[in-house]
C-alpha cells in the first residue's frame, strides 16, 4: 500500500508540469490584454510610454518561454505570483475563496448521497415496479434539468415568492444563515449527479442481488435487511465509490456555474473572473489547486477501496 501510494505521489509532479505548461500556454494564446483589462477605457488615455512600462513591470514583454520559466522558478519556492489586476497574492486570494467552495461541495455531496443511494438500492429491490419507474423517472429528470435553470428556479420559489431562503451569498455570517444559504445551490449542483449515483446504485446492486453469496446468506437465515445492507450495500458500493470521489473532486473546480447564478463567493468564481481579466497568475492558480485535489481526492478513492472490500490489495 505504501508503495502504490508513493508511486501516484511521484506520477503528481510531472502531471502538474504538463498541466502547468498546457495551461499557460492556452492563456497566453487566447485573445486579449491583461492591462486592457485591468484598466479598461483609461488605456486610451494612457501614454504609450506609461503602458510600455506597465507591461514591462508585469513581465508582459519578456518571450513566453523566459515567462513560463520564471512562473516556475517562484512556484517551486512555493510562490504563486501576485494578481495583475489587486496585486494580492494569488495564495491568499485561493485560500480566502477555497472554503466557500468546500462548503458547497460537502453540502450538495451530503444532498446527493443522502438520497441517491437509498433511491438506488429501493429502486433495485423493486425492480419493475411503480416504485422502480418512479426512481428512475426522478434520476433521469434530475440528469437531463440544466443546473442553471433549476437553480434560478429554486431561487423564483423559496427566495422570491415564499421568502424562504435568501438568493445569494453565504448567509449573514450565523450557522444556520449560513446553512439556509448553502440549501439551494447545494441541491442545485447535487441534483445531476443524485440522478447519475441513483442509476449506477442500482444497476451496481441489481448485479450483486443476483449472486450467489447473496442466496447462500438468505439461506443460512439471516435477516433480509441485515443481508441487504451487509452483503449487497457494501459489495455495490465499489463503483459506486469511483463515480462519487471523480465527481466530488470535479465539482471543487466545476461549481462555477453555480457560484455565478447564487453569488457565491468561491474560487470558480474567482477563475472565470480571472479569464475575463486575462490574470494569467490567478488562471495558473486555480488550475494547479484543481489538479492536485482531484490527484488526491482519486488516490483517496483508491484506498478506501480496501476499507469497503477486504479483497482488494495494492502491492
Amino acid at each position: 500500500m505504501r508503495s502504490y501510494i508513493l508511486q501516484r505521489l511521484l506520477i503528481l509532479f510531472p502531471l502538474l508540469l504538463a498541466i502547468s505548461m498546457v495551461t499557460f500556454l492556452l492563456a497566453h494564446l487566447a485573445p486579449g490584454d491583461p492591462v486592457m483589462a485591468r484598466f479598461g477605457l483609461d488605456v486610451k488615455r494612457m501614454e504609450t510610454e506609461r503602458l510600455e512600462q506597465i507591461r514591462e513591470e508585469l513581465g508582459l514583454n519578456d518571450p513566453l518561454p523566459i515567462q513560463y520559466l520564471r512562473y516556475l522558478k517562484d512556484l517551486l519556492r512555493g510562490d504563486m505570483g501576485r494578481s495583475l489586476t489587486t496585486h494580492a497574492p494569488v495564495s491568499e486570494e485561493i485560500a480566502s475563496r477555497f472554503p466557500a467552495t468546500l462548503q458547497l461541495t460537502v453540502a450538495s455531496m451530503l444532498f446527493m448521497l443522502i438520497v441517491a443511494i437509498p433511491l438506488g438500492v429501493i429502486s433495485a429491490v423493486k425492480r419493475g415496479t411503480l416504485i422502480d419507474n418512479l426512481c428512475m423517472g426522478g434520476a433521469l429528470l434530475g440528469v437531463s434539468m440544466p443546473a442553471f435553470w433549476f437553480g434560478i428556479m429554486l431561487m423564483l420559489l423559496f427566495s422570491l415568492k415564499l421568502g424562504w431562503l435568501p438568493s445569494t451569498g453565504r448567509g449573514d455570517g450565523t450557522f444556520w444563515g449560513t446553512v439556509k444559504a448553502l440549501i439551494m445551490p447545494g441541491i442545485t449542483l447535487g441534483t445531476g449527479l443524485m440522478g447519475l449515483v441513483t442509476r449506477l446504485t442500482r444497476s451496481s446492486m441489481l448485479e450483486v442481488l443476483g449472486q450467489d453469496y447473496m442466496r447462500t446468506a438468505h439461506a443460512k437465515g439471516l435477516a433480509p435487511r441485515l443481508v441487504l445492507i451487509r452483503h449487497g450495500l457494501r459489495n455495490a458500493l465499489i463503483p459506486v465509490a469511483t463515480v462519487v470521489g471523480a465527481q466530488f473532486a470535479s465539482l471543487l473546480g466545476g461549481t462555477v456555474i453555480i457560484e455565478t447564478v447564487f453569488a457565491w463567493p468561491g474560487i470558480g468564481r474567482l477563475a472565470v473572473d480571472a479569464i475575463s481579466r486575462r490574470n494569467y497568475p490567478v488562471i495558473m492558480g486555480t488550475v494547479l489547486v484543481f489538479s492536485v485535489t482531484f490527484v488526491l481526492i482519486n488516490l483517496l478513492v483508491d484506498v478506501l477501496y480496501t476499507l469497503i472490500d477486504p479483497r482488494i490489495r495494492y502491492d
